[in-house]
């Protein structure tokens, strides 16, 4: 936990990790955040998959359409 606290402060000042400002600061409005919050990560996509993978608990289910 302390690793993770100190790398937030490094980063942003703040041992939680960035506040909701800190992507409104850098993308301008609230819907270019929710743009790039919703944007696929080739890293990411290639170490945990880009399809959806229900969590064995089952809270998780995307909400219907």
């Amino acid at each position: 936990m302390r690793r993770l606290e100190g790398r937030n402060v490094a980063e942003y000042g703040n041992p939680l990790g960035p506040t909701a400002d800190r992507p409104y600061a850098k993308y301008g409005s609230r819907e270019a955040v929710t743009e790039a919050a919703t944007r696929t990560s080739a890293a990411v996509d290639g170490e945990l998959g880009p399809e959806y993978r229900s969590h064995p608990c089952g809270t998780d289910r995307p909400a219907a359409a």
